[in-house]
C-alpha cells in the first residue's frame, strides 16, 4: 500500500480511481489521515456520556458514578493527546482549519 491509503493509484476502500494528488476519495469520502481525529472525538463523546451516565447512576449506585467520573477524568486527557498527535502528524490540516 503507497502512502495516503491508495494501492495502485485506487481508494483502499471502494476501488475508485485516484489522481495522485488527491487525499479523499470523492466516491466515499475516505481519507486515510482523519483516523486520528475520529479516534479523538469519539474519546471525547465518550468521556461527556460517562460524565452524564454517572450523573444519573449516583443516585441508584454512589460507587458507580464514583467509577465513571474517573473513568472520564483518565480519558478526556488521553483525547487531547490523541488530538494533538493528529495535528502534528498532519499539520497540513491546520492551514485547512484557518481557511475557512
Amino acid at each position: 500500500m503507497r502512502k495516503g491509503g491508495r494501492r495502485n493509484g485506487s481508494c483502499v476502500r471502494c476501488g475508485a480511481d485516484l489522481e495522485t494528488t488527491d487525499e479523499e476519495c470523492f466516491a466515499c469520502g475516505f481519507n486515510p489521515r482523519s483516523g486520528g481525529l475520529k479516534i479523538a472525538m469519539t474519546m471525547l463523546l465518550g468521556a461527556v456520556s460517562l460524565v452524564l451516565l454517572a450523573a444519573v447512576a449516583v443516585y441508584v449506585a454512589p460507587w458507580a458514578g464514583v467509577f465513571l467520573v474517573g473513568a472520564a477524568f483518565v480519558l478526556v486527557p488521553l483525547a487531547a493527546i490523541v488530538l494533538i498527535a493528529s495535528f502534528v502528524v498532519t499539520p497540513g490540516r491546520l492551514d485547512k482549519v484557518w481557511r475557512r
